[in-house]
């Protein structure tokens, strides 16, 4: 089990794969990054994602929120 993973895009593919996680009990915190805010929530709102990270590119990337976790996911 994870303690944190991290998916980078949460489109279709991304929300898929949060949605497994979250189902199967894979971890205790799935965070998703991404630009656009609506999809975003739309995951949190459909248990793709525990929580989100705004970014306006892929550049703006807070590191601190690549950190301290098991699993990074780009999708």
């Amino acid at each position: 089990m994870f303690q944190k993973v991290i998916i980078i895009g949460v489109g279709l593919i991304g929300s898929s794969l949060g949605m497994n996680i979250i189902e199967k009990g894979l971890a205790e915190e799935v965070v998703g990054i991404g630009r656009d805010v609506k999809n975003l929530k739309l995951a949190k709102k459909r248990r793709a994602i525990h929580s989100y990270v705004n970014v306006g590119a892929i550049h703006e990337l807070p590191l601190r929120e690549l950190t301290k976790n098991d699993l990074v996911i780009l999708a």
